[in-house]
């Protein structure tokens, strides 16, 4: 998601659509990884690790959130 803003803002206007998708589809992966994590965590005994890890991934999916909300006006700036 971090390399998306330039093809957002500068990528053929014709393909804009396909980069919002491309977007989303980053973005259901990186749910995807959560949710893996979280199901992960359940079998582990140290829960030091398990809080310090849930923390990190809860932490990468709102920054994921906040840039598909950005890349997401870019978008629909370029399309409309």
């Amino acid at each position: 998601l971090k390399l998306s803003p330039f093809i957002a803002e500068y990528g053929n206007k014709n393909a804009i659509s396909d980069c919002g998708v491309g977007i989303n589809l980053l973005y259901s992966a990186m749910k995807g990884a959560y949710y893996n994590v979280l199901i992960n965590l359940v079998s582990l005994k140290d829960e030091e690790f398990k809080k310090e890890k849930k923390e990190k991934s809860i932490s990468l999916l709102k920054e994921g959130e906040k840039l598909l909300k950005e890349l997401e006006e870019k978008v629909f700036l370029r399309i409309s």
